[in-house]
């Protein structure tokens, strides 16, 4: 994958991530109904989810859609993906790992 930043970040998702903190242990958000259709899993451990709307739109409809989840969340964090994030999703592992 090449590109300048802006042309990375849109193959990512575009110009928003929500993180997403909670008991994500042995839960598959794949699983829940229309999800994939709206958003993309970029990682996943046991206390986080992070992923990216699948098309541009209001960030607060996507919020109203993620609050609306079948997991209780403790935090939900709005980014614009950087360099770490990209290398994330492209190799699995954190730039300083």
């Amino acid at each position: 994958m090449e590109g300048t930043l802006s042309e990375l970040q849109e193959q990512l998702g575009g110009n928003r991530l929500f993180i997403l903190e909670g008991d994500f242990k042995d839960v598959h958000p794949d699983s829940w109904p229309g999800f994939s259709d709206e958003f993309r899993i970029i990682q996943q451990d046991d206390g986080q989810l992070m992923v990216s709307p699948v098309r541009e739109g209001n960030p607060s409809e996507d919020l109203k859609r993620l609050l609306s989840l079948p997991v209780e969340l403790e935090n939900v964090t709005l980014k614009r993906p950087n360099l770490n994030d990209l290398f994330l999703k492209l190799t699995g592992r954190g730039l300083r790992e």
